[in-house]
């Protein structure tokens, strides 16, 4: 019979296992950056909540989705034009 124990062992090695698994999908990286870059990128990253890394990663992002046609500002701009919600076509305004 397994214990509570063994249950517990069991769950927290599939979560190691998991994990591996996620950090094996990226790749890392060696990026060299000037001080002055490096310092406006973790400048920029806090205002943002973010760390440098995941700064970096979220502007190479945008720039690869702008690359290809798609400009995330237009995105943007797309979702802030849509009416909140849709008249029905049948209605006419017009309590019954």
């Amino acid at each position: 019979m397994t214990s509570k124990d063994d249950i517990k062992k069991l769950g927290a090695e599939e979560n190691i296992a998991a994990e591996k698994t996620r950090a094996s999908e990226r790749k890392a990286v060696p990026l060299r950056l000037s001080t002055a870059l490096y310092d406006s990128l973790a400048r920029w990253a806090a205002e943002d909540f973010r760390s440098v890394n995941a700064q970096i990663e979220y502007l190479l992002n945008e720039c690869v989705k702008k690359r290809e046609g798609r400009d995330p500002r237009e995105e943007i701009r797309n979702r802030a034009m849509r009416p909140m919600y849709e008249m029905p076509e049948n209605d006419d305004g017009v309590d019954e």
